[in-house]
């Protein structure tokens, strides 16, 4: 099945995620004869295409998939130890529906390696706008003592970097990868 034609099959799920046999097309998946090899992903290129495909077309109905899709960039890059473009695509295409939400799946794809620390920008924490993202984490943290530490060290960057709303819009602007949003 093309990257093209499975994609259709998938969206026939959302806003939810396709069964687990269409899923595992797109999972994380370790090698073992691969194991010493850099890249070690059996579904990478797969899970790549299908991230371009969607690429070329963003819609919201889409988000559950694309945080989906980083969940497994993220598990890949843990046993990696890098940061692959298909990761920044798929931070990209969320940043691009601007989503409160993701803001942590974001954080935690920042922060999974050195080389994603460096290479993911610290923008795409704030694609739903500065005040609305600080806002929201700071709501967090009264309801979820048990993730203090995340919640304060994600402030902390974004306060860090003094990002204004127009700072936002030119990266999403530079970022931009879809027609429709």
């Amino acid at each position: 099945m093309s990257p093209q034609e499975f994609l259709i099959q998938v969206r026939k799920y959302t806003p939810e995620l396709p069964p687990t046999e269409l899923l595992s097309r797109l999972a994380y998946a370790r090698d073992p004869q691969l194991d010493k090899q850099y890249w070690n992903d059996l579904n990478g290129d797969f899970r790549e295409a299908v991230c371009g495909e969607i690429a070329k077309h963003i819609h919201p109905h889409d988000r559950t998939l694309i945080r989906y899709l980083l969940e497994q960039e993220i598990a890949s890059m843990e046993v990696n130890g890098s940061v692959y473009e298909n990761t920044l695509l798929c931070i990209d295409m969320l940043a691009q529906l601007r989503n409160v939400e993701d803001t942590f799946l974001i954080w935690e794809a920042k922060s999974s390696t050195f080389d994603s620390f460096i290479g993911v920008s610290s923008q795409a924490l704030v694609a739903a706008g500065v005040e609305k993202t600080l806002t929201y984490l700071k709501a967090l943290l009264v309801e979820n003592t048990d993730q203090d530490t995340d919640i304060h060290r994600l402030i902390e960057e974004i306060e860090l970097q003094k990002y204004t709303e127009a700072d936002v819009e030119e990266y999403l602007q530079l970022h931009s990868l879809a027609e429709e949003v």
